[in-house]
């Protein structure tokens, strides 16, 4: 996105999240979420070149020039694009091979090796739909925990919740990726970080509309092959909502360290494994002989909860 036309939208953006936060209207809400739709979606080609940055530039401020007047036809062609199908889909595995170049080509290796050996897609059946089901039961909703006092989040803590996203984190129900929140806080709009700032402590107070908290708290959901009969489900849900997850985490991260210390040793543990596995390695050569058996969960393919096995020393 050119730098002239990346500061008017992040500071566009940035007044339609302040509206949002101060009036609560689902309408408001309803242009927050719009607003990137409208202005990023890629046209058709129509059959000649192009500069690109210069394209991007005159579409961009072409569509902010008309934003709010035609808000409902730049929202008509968004749909319209997005359902626009192509005559040749590519295979399976170009779709991949093509996914994983692109994460390399954004710099984000741990994505790349994650697509790499991960399990491929399950198909859209009623086998696999039915296979969500019983991962995920109905049922009702849980207690309302006691109140407490909102936190408020800092713009700096806000930044480095935000930076520790990935290059090529996914995006939400609303289309637009975490890394737009990045470029919009590295952008030059003075307002976009404190904005986004607000409307992360809205959320992290529980005070954000009840129109709203389905889609938010709501995700895309995936279905990986796991083994014939089951799937590993994925869910992808709002990067405002997760940013706020994460500055808690980040903010509370002495707390919790604290509160897990010597209970656990998988996460937040620097050389937790290691603890684990030498551990493991001292109690089987000192009790080797012996009559003792060692008793350990391990997750069996074949089923759908973890197995206890045993093995002597």
């Amino acid at each position: 996105m050119p730098q002239a036309q990346a500061s008017s939208f992040f500071t566009a953006w940035a007044k339609l999240f302040d509206e949002a936060v101060a009036s609560g209207s689902e309408l408001a809400w309803s242009d927050v979420f719009l607003f990137p739709k409208c202005m990023l979606w890629s046209p058709v080609r129509g059959g000649f070149n192009v500069a690109k940055k210069g394209s991007q530039a005159t579409l961009l401020a072409d569509r902010l020039s008309r934003w709010p007047a035609e808000k409902a036809e730049l929202w008509g062609k968004a749909v319209e694009r997005s359902r626009r199908r192509k005559v040749e889909l590519p295979s399976a595995k170009h779709r991949s091979e093509a996914a994983i170049v692109s994460a390399l080509r954004m710099g984000d290796v741990k994505k790349a090796l994650q697509m790499l050996i991960s399990a491929p897609i399950a198909a859209k059946t009623e086998a696999t739909l039915q296979c969500l089901r019983k991962l995920h039961p109905s049922g009702p909703p849980p207690a309302r925990p006691p109140e407490q006092a909102a936190p408020y989040f800092t713009s700096d803590a806000v930044r480095a919740a935000l930076s520790s996203f990935g290059p090529t984190s996914a995006a939400g129900l609303f289309g637009y990726k975490p890394r737009l929140l990045q470029q919009g806080i590295r952008s030059e709009s003075y307002r976009f970080g404190t904005s986004l700032t607000a409307c992360v402590n809205l959320f992290a107070a529980g005070r954000a509309p009840a129109f709203l908290k389905r889609f938010i708290a709501g995700g895309v959901s995936i279905a990986l092959e796991k083994t014939a009969t089951s799937v590993r489900p994925l869910a992808c849900g709002d990067p405002i909502r997760r940013l706020t997850a994460k500055c808690f985490c980040i903010s509370g991260k002495r707390e919790i360290e604290e509160a897990f210390k010597g209970r656990n040793y998988g996460v937040g543990c620097p050389g937790g494994v290691e603890v684990v596995a030498h551990s493991l390695r001292d109690v089987l050569t000192r009790h080797l002989g012996s009559d003792l058996g060692l008793l350990k969960r391990s997750a069996d393919p074949t089923l759908s909860r973890p197995r206890a096995t045993c093995s002597r020393p």
